[in-house]
């Protein structure tokens, strides 16, 4: 039996809030909204279900053309405030057509984070793995740094930590 070659993305990244702030950035669908997804990105749409087993839909829009991007996935770890861990799965509808160019349209990918105190900060430790290419892997590294930059710039703006 041969096993499929995955790629995995790992980035670290301290953002100026407490712990559970920042965990309830990520888990909270009217704070999500104000910052998810990457830069030239909206979210207008987040259901949360936080619990192992829960499932979690959330869609990005291009401010530039209006297309809609789909994700859905199934949480496998909830651990306030300090670790989230979930599956992901980008819907082929709509503009999900750059998911199959790379092919990970419908296909299960994982993220796991973890949240780390440091008083006033929280340093965020994401692995995002089973990347079916390095094509792929690339991607997501670009679309998660800019979403983290979108995340910095939301608690530079917010008086809310």
């Amino acid at each position: 039996m041969t096993e499929a070659t995955t790629h995995s993305l790992r980035i670290t990244r301290t953002f100026q809030a407490p712990r559970g702030t920042v965990f309830k950035a990520f888990t909270d669908p009217d704070i999500l909204k104000q910052w998810w997804g990457p830069q030239g990105f909206t979210t207008p749409a987040v259901a949360v279900d936080l619990r192992v087993g829960g499932e979690f839909r959330y869609s990005i829009r291009r401010e530039d053309t209006g297309e809609l991007m789909h994700f859905h996935g199934r949480y496998l770890e909830v651990d306030p405030p300090q670790k989230l861990s979930y599956t992901r799965i980008a819907d082929p509808g709509d503009g999900g057509h750059v998911w199959k160019d790379v092919g990970m349209a419908d296909l299960e990918t994982r993220v796991t984070l973890d949240f780390i105190d440091h008083g006033q900060a929280t340093e965020v430790v994401m692995v995002h793995s089973l990347f079916p290419t390095e094509q792929a892997k690339q991607m997501h590294e670009r679309g998660w740094a800019s979403t983290f930059d979108c995340l910095d710039n939301y608690y530079q703006l917010s008086h809310d930590h």
